[in-house]
């Protein structure tokens, strides 16, 4: 008996051993499949829309809980129940702070800011945002610092119910305490209406521009097949020959179309042997710039948005020179004259490709240019009549002399009398003390760093 106990014992001990190792192993399978599964939560992220122009604006991660506002087809319009979408505001108009915590947020300083996808000016908005709108600042970049959107933000999204995070919108409003955070008490934005394109919780019901906007050379298009990845574009910019190239199609004729004709076209295409019952979204990624010259603060060309009107495209530009005539400005379309004798507060709309010219009253232009101006390490900065013969150093004379850090090396000229093409005044730098002087000379004198 003795002996066969003892023989016992080993094959009772292995399986002791044995059964630990297979619960340490189904432990170890176990928190696998936790970690597994966490890690696909965390990174498994969906594709949000805008309302109007149904462009692609950013993903956000599938775990954020939103209120689904309406159920169209193919997409879901909702609001995400805390600020989730994130996007880019120029730096210019905000006020950086930072909390009892030394988290950095921002504070908009301005009455309206454009929030972009992208960090540039030429980015597609997704919406705008009011003075005093607050953010935490995730990042900067080119100038532009990446915050949240507010809440109140509608957009559209494809699929929401596989996530698993929808929630119904209630039929009386939400208190703060129902979800946890300040929802507002109805689903509608409280912010005023802007831009057509601008996605925000107002647009249902508004005709986008885009809509009707004629496909030109130098806009930029997106397309989007619902479950075929493949075949999407986004940002293609059209060329001159006004046919872009679409996966399986081929080349396409987009120019003098708008996107329901592009996407009514690609559907039949799609149709034909490619995609069974295809569903596709065309949108306008960007527009051809405007451009504006004459008599503004600065010239050039402006990136153009829905609803742009001659009264804002001069805010864009800076606003008019004492100079500009009052009823001087004219709208250009395709080489023609479409509009003319305009007051700076014109509600004139205007299209992408436009050109706006701001014309000089005679008068003015003359006596502007009677006078020359001082600036910098000068006694009395200011304004001085012109007169004949006029140098540098006779004009630094007239503004008092130079102070005792001014540099006679570093003097400057800003010349309005010869515009450049553009309508660019020329830059002379360094110039002598006795170069001549011109009706309008803008004179900047430099500090000496010794």
């Amino acid at each position: 008996m003795i002996m066969m106990e003892s023989l016992n014992r080993p094959h009772t001990l292995n399986l002791r051993v044995q059964g630990a190792r297979l619960r340490f192993l189904l432990v170890i399978v176990f928190l696998g499949l936790l970690a597994s599964q966490w890690s696909i939560a965390a990174t498994e992220t969906i594709e949000i829309y805008g309302v109007n122009s149904k462009a692609l604006l950013g993903v956000v991660p599938a775990s954020s809980r939103s209120i689904t506002l309406e159920e169209q087809q193919g997409f879901d319009r909702v609001q995400f129940v805390k600020p989730t979408v994130k996007g880019w505001v120029s730096e210019e108009f905000v006020e950086f702070q930072t909390d009892a915590n030394g988290v950095g947020f921002i504070k908009v300083d301005t009455d309206v800011l454009n929030f972009r996808v992208q960090p540039s000016r030429s980015s597609l908005r997704i919406t705008q945002l009011y003075r005093n709108h607050t953010s935490r600042v995730l990042q900067r970049r080119d100038g532009f610092v990446q915050i949240f959107a507010p809440a109140s933000l509608v957009v559209l999204v494809a699929n929401i119910k596989s996530s698993g995070n929808e929630v119904k919108a209630p039929e009386t409003p939400v208190s703060e305490n129902s979800v946890g955070t300040a929802v507002k008490a109805t689903m509608q934005s409280k912010e005023p209406e802007v831009s057509a394109n601008v996605d925000d919780a107002n647009s249902q019901g508004t005709l986008s521009q885009a809509s009707t906007h004629l496909i030109a050379p130098g806009d930029a298009i997106s397309l989007l097949v619902f479950g075929e990845a493949d075949l999407s574009l986004r940002g293609v910019r059209v060329p001159q020959s006004g046919s872009v190239s679409f996966p399986l199609i081929g080349a396409v004729e987009v120019v003098g179309k708008t996107t329901t004709d592009i996407e009514r076209e690609l559907e039949v295409l799609l149709s034909k042997g490619y995609v069974k019952n295809p569903k596709l979204s065309v949108s306008i990624f960007s527009y051809r710039p405007i451009f504006i010259r004459g008599e503004v603060i600065s010239t050039g060309s402006f990136p153009y948005n829905e609803g742009l009107t001659v009264a804002k495209a001069i805010a864009l530009a800076g606003g008019v020179k004492p100079s500009a005539k009052e009823l001087g400005i004219s709208l250009m379309r395709d080489g023609k004259i479409i509009a003319q004798d305009l007051s700076v507060n014109s509600l004139q709309v205007i299209s992408s490709g436009d050109v706006v010219s701001v014309a000089a009253d005679k008068r003015l232009k003359e006596a502007e240019s009677a006078f020359i101006y001082l600036h910098g390490e000068v006694a009395v900065s200011g304004e001085y009549e012109f007169r004949p013969g006029l140098t540098v150093e006779k004009a630094v004379v007239l503004a008092g002399g130079f102070t005792l850090r001014a540099s006679k090396r570093k003097i400057d000229i800003t010349r309005y009398e010869a515009l450049s093409e553009d309508g660019e005044p020329a830059e002379l730098r360094r110039v002598k003390l006795y170069t001549p002087v011109k009706p309008g000379d803008v004179i900047r004198v430099g500090a000496s760093w010794f």
